[in-house]
């Protein structure tokens, strides 16, 4: 398993990348956060905008769409009996 503090250095990377204008960098950076930590919030919003600010509208907010559906779900089903 892989240090969840390498998310945050990666969310920080990914940051200075998208301020920088370095897209990709920035999406690279982003998909590694996910690969180790697939729910959190703040990796999935960043890469909406680093998507939203290339021009791809749709495949973030199509994946977001799911990842959330997949948080409910799990939510549902292990906290409400």
């Amino acid at each position: 398993d892989q240090d969840p503090r390498s998310v945050d250095a990666l969310l920080g990377m990914a940051s200075i990348s998208l301020r920088s204008g370095r897209l990709e960098e920035a999406l690279e950076s982003l998909n590694q956060a996910v690969e180790i930590n697939t729910r959190l919030g703040r990796v999935h919003f960043l890469r909406a905008t680093v998507h939203f600010r290339m021009g791809d509208y749709l495949q973030e907010t199509w994946r977001c769409r799911g990842r959330l559906k997949m948080i409910h779900r799990s939510l549902i089903s292990n906290y409400c009996p």
